[in-house]
Order: structure tokens, then C-alpha cells, then sequence
């Protein structure tokens, strides 16, 4: 981090600590309202989709297998910003024991790649926003990734709700 971020940080928190609780609550209440919430699901578990999912993004590059276009709901497909071709078959060639680096190199990818900075900009403007995938992995995928790279952006605020995940 920049000392220029640490210092901004550092000011926000004094000027926090200077306000009544009142005025804290109030602040919190507002930045959690301007703040986007980030959920991840796997397209097969709910391709209908559901009221509270908001914003639905498909991840993946490649159109889930046996999932009608008709049928399945989705707002935007971004496929540019899904892993290289040459990653995802990279990885998949042996996902046991690749992950951690291509955590790296897909986290490299999303940060070159200008389609991420739209993508950024197109999820602020809503208040919920789920990313679909289709890989049967749910803890190693690229949309986890994904959502870990948006957490880091102070517009967004990560909810996992995969709490009983399996695999």
C-alpha cells in the first residue's frame, strides 16, 4: 500500500473517532448503503434466479453446458474478464495442484485487463450483484477469484453466502 492510502485511511478513521456515535451510526448506515454487495452461485444450482441476487454476471468464457440461453437468466456475460484460454486450460491440466498459482496469474490478468475497470464500473451502480460459474469446484474457481479481486475495491463489500459449500 502507498503511504498516500495509509495516510487518507489514517485521517478517515481520526475524523470517525471524533464523531458522536450518532454521527457514526449515521455514516456507517450510509456507506453501507452506497457500498455493492458481492455473492457467488453456480449457474446449474439456480439458473432462474432469485429476487434478492440482483445484478446476475456470468464469469465464465465459455456458455455453461446444457443450460438453455432462453431459459437461463443472466444481466451481462462477461467473458473478458474470465481467465485467458490458455490459463484455464493451463489449469485444468492439473487443477490439484495449481491453484495457488493460478490464483496469481488470474489475479495478474483481471488487473491488465481494461474490461475489469468497466466491469468495476458497471457493478457500483448496483446494490447486489452475484457472479455465476459453472465449474463444479465451488471453492476453486474463477469467479471466487473474482470476487476476492472486487473485495479489494472499497466499493464493494464481499458476502459469501456458500457458508455450506462442498468439495
Amino acid at each position: 500500500m502507498t503511504s498516500s492510502f495509509l495516510t487518507k485511511t489514517f485521517l478517515i478513521s481520526h475524523i470517525i473517532n471524533k464523531l458522536g456515535s450518532r454521527q457514526q451510526r449515521f455514516l456507517h448506515n450510509k456507506m453501507q448503503k452506497a457500498m455493492t454487495t458481492i455473492q457467488i452461485k453456480r449457474v446449474y444450482d439456480d439458473a432462474s434466479g432469485q429476487a434478492d441476487d440482483g445484478f446476475r454476471v456470468l464469469v465464465d468464457r465459455l456458455w455453461p453446458r446444457g443450460e438453455s440461453k432462453e431459459k437461463f437468466h443472466y444481466d451481462l456475460w462477461a467473458k473478458q474478464i474470465a481467465p485467458s484460454s490458455k490459463l484455464r486450460q493451463w489449469y485444468h491440466a492439473d487443477m490439484e495442484n495449481r491453484w495457488d498459482e493460478f490464483k496469481t496469474k488470474y489475479t495478474q490478468e483481471l488487473s491488465c485487463n481494461p474490461a475489469t475497470t468497466e466491469l468495476i464500473k458497471t457493478l457500483t451502480r448496483y446494490k447486489n450483484v452475484t457472479l455465476l460459474h459453472s465449474s463444479r469446484n465451488l471453492r476453486q474457481n474463477n469467479a471466487v477469484i473474482l470476487a476476492a479481486y472486487l473485495a479489494s475495491h472499497p466499493e464493494f463489500n464481499f458476502n459469501n453466502k456458500c457458508d455450506n459449500l462442498q468439495n
